[in-house]
Parts: C-alpha cells; sequence; structure tokens
C-alpha cells in the first residue's frame, strides 16, 4: 500500500488532507462518511444532524463530512460521486453554524429514500 496524497492546496473548510469538510472548530472531531445514495447514510444524517449542528455551533465539536461513492455500482449513472461533487462541499457550509443537511433535497434517487 501506498502512502495517501496530501494536496498541497486545499480550500478553506476542509480537512488538511482534502478529503472532507470540516463545521465548527471544537475539540471533539466526529467524522461522517456519508453516500448519498446510501439510505443508511440519510438515516443517520436526518435523526443526528440537529444534535451535531448544535454541538458544532456550541463549540463542542469538530464535524467533519467526507462525501463519499461507494455505492456508485448500484447505479447507472454514478449517483454517488455526482451528488458527492454537487451536494457535498457546496452545500455543507463550512464553518456555518447552521448546517444544512446534504439529505434536504428531495431530488434523492429512491434507494436513498429509504
Amino acid at each position: 500500500m501506498t502512502d495517501p496524497i496530501t494536496p498541497s492546496r486545499v480550500p478553506a473548510g476542509a480537512t488538511p488532507e482534502g478529503d472532507g469538510v470540516v463545521i465548527g472548530d471544537g475539540p471533539v472531531r466526529i467524522d461522517a462518511f456519508i453516500d448519498f445514495l446510501c439510505p443508511f447514510c440519510r438515516r443517520f444524517e436526518l435523526s443526528s444532524a440537529p444534535v451535531l449542528a448544535g454541538l458544532a455551533a456550541d463549540g463542542l465539536v469538530n464535524l467533519v463530512y467526507h462525501p463519499m461513492n461507494f455505492l456508485d455500482e448500484a447505479s447507472t449513472t454514478k449517483y454517488s460521486t455526482r451528488a458527492a461533487q454537487h451536494r457535498g462541499a457546496p452545500r455543507i457550509r463550512a464553518g456555518s453554524s447552521t448546517t444544512r443537511t446534504p439529505y434536504s433535497s428531495a431530488s434523492h434517487p429512491r434507494a436513498a429514500q429509504g
């Protein structure tokens, strides 16, 4: 296995490794690995988003969203990759105290409606 490549420059609000969007600056880091096609990820996000956003807003946690594409093979259009690009970083506002859940859109494929 090779060492992962760390980018020399990353956007503001991203992890130093460039693989996640950081919300908050608390002492405890919570990493959420989410695939926008995954019904279980959706369920987790919808049930935990208000609590996690509140903890981040109160400066208690450092919430890091990692948009993933592990269910790309479950669609014919690489939905997970496209959704991560479209809804991931742009829709999750880094440093915002009012994190909008990436699953708040009604335009998800049926598999993610679970």
